[in-house]
């Protein structure tokens, strides 16, 4: 029984820069939910790089917040493999 957190397990198996690097610049142009999903995964990858400039040490006041802000950006990154893994983004059979 899937429940609201569950993510489903092929979502995983999801390479997004794979899928993006695959794909031509007409179908970016052609499918705008191809192009929000590579602009959404974008700005992740820079929320991410920003993020991990900000390591503190561990034994730092802030260190557990860090954690906390790095765990929902990977929960991100499974949202948006989900949504990769869940719509037919770069083949479609009319073209």
């Amino acid at each position: 029984m899937a429940n609201g957190n569950s993510v489903h397990r092929s979502s995983f198996l999801v390479d997004l820069p794979a899928m993006f690097s695959s794909v031509s610049a007409q179908e970016l142009l052609a499918k705008p939910l191809l192009r929000a999903l590579m602009i959404e995964y974008w700005c992740w990858e820079q929320g991410m790089a920003d993020w991990y400039a900000r390591q503190p040490a561990r034994r730092h006041r802030d260190f557990a917040g860090w954690i906390i802000e790095g765990r929902a950006l990977f929960d991100r990154l499974d949202e948006l493999k989900q949504l990769a893994s869940g719509v037919d983004l770069v083949d479609t059979p009319d073209g």
